[in-house]
């Protein structure tokens, strides 16, 4: 083990004396501080809680808002890697950024709850050439929670304010014509009326197909969650699904990662599963609260990470980042005043998104760690 940490000390040496040409060169841990300190008042704390972070062309995007506070509009801080500067790259018309959906030609942040807008439709922001275009667009669509892009279509997974409005859409010609989705158990529909609304929250696309966690509720009683697959043009009732949400990152299940057959996914606990008739909780080394997941395409293979936090003795939390395989291995951590609620990789290094309590100090914070941090016994 010395030998290797002195060959990767030397090879940090060596990347920093030239300057390496790889993204995330600088692999020492750094505070990158609170971007959005000035956007929000020390009452709407909790606003800046970096609830979810995505990278694009160097430049990291963070998610941040209340949408139960209605804090919106709400900007969307962008940090350039090779600068090492923040600016506010967009202010868009919602409540919050809970969440950026990356496919395969776009990077689109769903429209959790329009601020200032009309109801009648909802919103999407997408991202080109480090350019964010927001659109109005949904129809019936109060939140729009997930996005995704599944056999040429994309599919938006919408909140309702009404039990017989669908809360999904799908788009046939690219980001232009919205239709409706039908939800079926059998041959009855699922949007009957029984149900004073209905929020589809998340989709999930494993083993060639697609799925969503669909809540239908009543004025009297909460919502069972629903797995539904999609066949035939329609959304079917495959099972109830008991979830233990352990930690309420503004929307029940906070990070999700596909790898190879096995879909995982985090309510706070770890699941995986293949198909949905069996989930399967994962048990983390440290016991902790696992907050977000990211894959890592390394070309001839993907990594997948776990951000897991474990509240200390004196109050403070330790975020530690695991790769997931066979095995769960810690590789990097970090200790501060808030969890650690948002991770991504970009190159040789994790940047960790912090927040989650309007009361702690570190709420808001940016943090980079090197993908080294553990090997070299930080």
């Amino acid at each position: 083990m010395e030998i290797i940490k002195h060959i990767v000390a030397a090879a940090m040496a060596f990347f920093a004396q030239f300057q390496l040409l790889l993204p995330g060169a600088d692999l020492s841990p750094k505070e990158l501080g609170i971007p959005t300190a000035k956007t929000y008042t020390e009452q709407q704390r909790l606003s800046s809680s970096v609830w979810d972070m995505e990278i694009c062309d160097g430049v990291l995007y963070i998610g941040a808002g209340d949408y139960s506070a209605n804090t919106g509009p709400t900007p969307i801080w962008a940090y350039d890697t090779e600068e090492e500067t923040w600016s506010v790259s967009a202010v868009v018309e919602d409540e919050a950024v809970c969440r950026f959906c990356k496919t395969e030609d776009a990077l689109i942040a769903p429209g959790i709850d329009s601020s200032g807008n009309s109801w009648e439709y909802g919103n999407y922001h997408t991202l080109s050439d480090n350019q964010w275009t927001s659109f109005q667009k949904l129809p019936g669509a109060v939140h729009n929670f997930d996005v995704i892009l599944y056999g040429g279509r994309y599919f938006f997974a919408l909140g309702t304010a009404d039990g017989e409005i669908s809360p999904v859409l799908t788009s046939v010609d690219g980001l232009t014509d919205f239709q409706p989705v039908s939800f079926y158990n059998d041959e009855k529909s699922l949007l009957d009326g029984s149900c004073s609304y209905t929020r589809v929250y998340d989709f999930f696309s494993v083993g060639g197909s697609l799925y969503c966690l669909l809540c239908c509720y009543t004025e009297e009683t909460s919502a069972t969650p629903m797995i539904c697959r999609y066949e035939d043009g329609a959304f079917r009732y495959v099972n109830d699904i008991d979830l233990d949400v352990k930690y309420w990152k503004q929307i029940p299940v906070m990070g999700k990662a596909t790898l190879g057959p096995v879909q995982y996914f985090t309510t706070g606990i770890l699941y995986k599963t293949t198909d949905f008739s069996d989930i399967t909780p994962v048990e983390m080394p440290d016991g902790g609260t696992v907050t977000d997941l990211y894959t890592y395409d390394l070309g001839q293979r993907e990594l997948l990470y776990a951000l897991s936090n474990v509240k200390n003795a004196d109050g403070s939390y330790t975020a530690t980042v695991y790769l997931v395989e066979e095995s769960i291995t810690a590789v990097a951590s970090h200790t501060a005043t808030a969890p650690a609620l948002s991770l991504v990789r970009y190159g040789m290094c994790f940047y960790l998104g912090l927040g989650g309590d309007k009361k702690l100090p570190d709420t808001g914070k940016v943090v980079r760690l090197s993908v080294f941090d553990r090997l070299l016994g930080r």
